[in-house]
């Protein structure tokens, strides 16, 4: 997929190589229970992200906002049966310790969005504000229930069609992610240090243009920042540029 890709002049950055040269092992950096990444490396993830904006597109971005000794650690034990787990049992694997992250430095987050069943994003707009946790997490996800409950959506909720999240904390900047359920937890973080303005599109709920909602905000940048598992859903005219 990636020579495809490139064989395009469509530029990749493929965070394995990034893992790989910073020495770790894949396993530990994922649920053992669940096939998403940790907290942790999704912070990790999103900080070589934005060093890669300030290399190779310009962007100013301050990479030293998602240093993981700026962010308090609050673990629960035990609380997470992903789905993976649920499909064997929690007996077989175990289940997973969750960890919070949140920022210590001073935040202020406008975030909304249009619910996964809004396809066309033509009904209700929802928003918080305030700091990052008042903004961003929904603490009823971190109750403890295996079969039903999913802690990974306390970051931002579900798979929304749309999220706008705009940092009062800086100046400029608008990027356009084309995501999946990795960015849960990922896309919060990263709006800590990328951008002022960071919108989400999640294609599996929404149904319109990605073309004509990007030439109607014009972003600096548009991401598509996918797992490869993802790609036999969505389908993609790259040569369009957006």
């Amino acid at each position: 997929m990636l020579s495809v890709l490139e064989g395009n002049s469509v530029d990749t950055f493929d965070m394995r190589g990034q893992y790989k040269k910073a020495g770790l092992d894949y396993y530990p950096l994922f649920f053992r229970t669940d096939h998403h990444w940790l907290p942790s490396t999704a912070l990790w993830s999103m900080q070589r992200l934005c060093e890669k904006l300030n290399d190779d597109y310009g962007f100013n971005t301050d990479p030293s906002l998602l240093d993981s000794d700026k962010f308090t650690q609050t673990t629960y034990k035990d609380l997470f049966l992903g789905s993976l787990g649920r499909r064997v049992g929690m007996y077989y694997a175990g289940v997973d310790d969750f960890v919070l992250l949140l920022p210590e430095y001073e935040t202020d987050i406008v975030y909304s969005y249009h619910k996964t069943d809004d396809h066309y994003l033509d009904g209700e707009e929802f928003r918080r504000e305030g700091s990052f946790y008042e903004a961003f997490i929904e603490k009823e996800h971190l109750e403890k229930n295996y079969m039903e409950g999913s802690p990974y959506l306390a970051y931002s909720g579900r798979d929304y069609s749309e999220t706008i999240t705009i940092n009062k904390n800086i100046s400029e900047g608008k990027i356009l992610i084309i995501r999946d359920s990795f960015s849960c937890v990922a896309t919060p973080l990263l709006s800590l240090a990328a951008c002022r303005e960071l919108h989400t599109l999640d294609m599996r709920n929404f149904y319109g243009s990605v073309s004509e909602y990007a030439l109607k905000l014009k972003p600096d940048m548009v991401i598509v920042m996918l797992n490869p598992s993802m790609f036999r859903y969505y389908r993609f005219n790259f040569s369009e540029k957006v």
